[in-house]
């Protein structure tokens, strides 16, 4: 009753002065809660968002990698070198059928199987590390080829020659010429031929 009195009074002071024709506000709807008649403010834009026509926010620093230099680049070595030094397990195995499984599927640095091509107690071994050896052209294949030369096995012994002899080794001539007189027939023979080619 108060709300409506009042109303009524500001409605007869507002034609008062303003005339007749004055229209009064309308009161306000008693069955609207008052919080529902106030206007929501609009929300304010986030931070990040930057007002028109004003500077975007500054960019993040970003951290670029130093570029590598010839110290700083990591260092490998070659494959062959890194076989060489850690050469393959199996190589060592007890079981003769795996080693001479591992030389001939060996990928590393061939005169690492220099050792076994000499000193394996397995035959087999030592011709399958024979036969990689002849795979190779380097001095110290040859150098171990040249040292098969002495085995006691002569399938071997053939072998070696024949690597020698393709692989051009003058270094091996003495050997060879000491292979002249071993006892088996076929040595001699292959010796002399590798001895003929070597020399011309």
């Amino acid at each position: 009753m108060l709300r409506e009195a009042c109303w009524g009074a500001i409605a007869a002071w507002l034609v008062a002065c303003g005339g007749e024709h004055a229209t009064p506000p309308a009161a306000p709807d008693a069955r609207v809660p008052a919080q529902a008649r106030v206007e929501a403010a609009p929300e304010a834009p986030p931070a990040w968002v930057a007002a028109p026509g004003a500077p975007g926010p500054a960019p993040r620093p970003t951290s670029e990698p130093a570029p590598l230099t010839a110290n700083s680049r990591p260092r490998f070595p070659p494959p062959g070198a890194r076989m060489a030094a850690a050469p393959d397990a199996s190589l060592a195995s007890d079981d003769p059928d795996e080693r001479e499984r591992a030389v001939l599927e060996f990928e590393g640095d061939l005169t690492a199987l220099g050792p076994l091509a000499r000193g394996d107690a397995s035959p087999a071994v030592r011709l399958a590390a024979v036969q990689r050896l002849a795979e190779g052209d380097g001095p110290g294949e040859r150098s171990a080829l040249r040292r098969a030369l002495d085995d006691p096995d002569a399938t071997i012994v053939a072998e070696a020659i024949r690597a020698l002899e393709l692989a051009g080794d003058a270094a091996s001539i003495p050997a060879l010429e000491r292979l002249r007189g071993h006892p088996d027939a076929e040595i001699r023979a292959l010796a002399g031929e590798a001895l003929t080619t070597l020399r011309e």
